[in-house]
């Protein structure tokens, strides 16, 4: 006999409030997205007043280190054990971690950073020459190709088709065509697939 019941269940569900997924996507916003979002809530909200605070300029650092003798190298460096007294004061650089990602791409743009290293461009060169690029498998017989004591003729077809084969080392095309495209016959093509 079918009947009908009825049941009561408890179970808990997690809801966000649009106050915290207002907040979850102010922190999860990328800054150059932020920034934009806290200029428009500025513009809406009269109230509210944004301060930009003003960009860190790394030349100017640099000259204020330069002109205080801030090369550890140099006799007047403040580090120089010769004349502590004499010493000028250190020039404090700021705190650069308020460079937002664009803010560093603005100095290196204006040209705050470029000098030379020889040794860091030696160090990227060697990088850049220990990466090996694999051999691929046409490659990897067409030297041994190059290699073999076959006759110019079988050779040419042997190349052809190892040019001819898919990434899992299968021949696609048929045998004549290979011997087609290198101007040979068929027993010769024959020997090229042999070797």
């Amino acid at each position: 006999m079918l009947g009908l019941t009825q049941s009561q269940s408890q179970r808990q569900l997690q809801t966000l409030a649009p106050q915290m997924r207002q907040g979850l996507d102010l922190l999860q916003a990328p800054a150059q997205s932020l920034r934009a979002l806290i200029r428009k809530e500025a513009e809406a909200n009269p109230l509210l007043d944004v301060e930009e605070p003003p960009a860190p300029s790394i030349d100017a650092a640099r000259a204020d280190w330069d002109g205080a003798g801030g090369s550890p190298d140099s006799p007047d460096s403040p580090d120089s054990p010769s004349s502590p007294e004499d010493a000028p004061a250190r020039v404090e650089l700021g705190d650069f971690s308020t460079l937002g990602a664009d803010g560093a791409d603005d100095l290196y743009a204006d040209g705050g950073n470029n000098e030379y290293d020889p040794d860091a461009e030696e160090r990227r060169q060697f990088l850049f020459d220990s990466i090996r690029a694999e051999e691929s498998l046409q490659e990897h017989l067409r030297l041994q190709i190059a290699a073999s004591s076959a006759p110019p003729a079988v050779r040419a077809v042997a190349e052809q088709i190892a040019g001819s084969l898919d990434d899992g080392g299968y021949l696609r095309i048929p045998l004549a065509e290979a011997a087609q495209a290198a101007f040979a016959d068929m027993p010769t093509a024959e020997r090229a697939l042999r070797l």
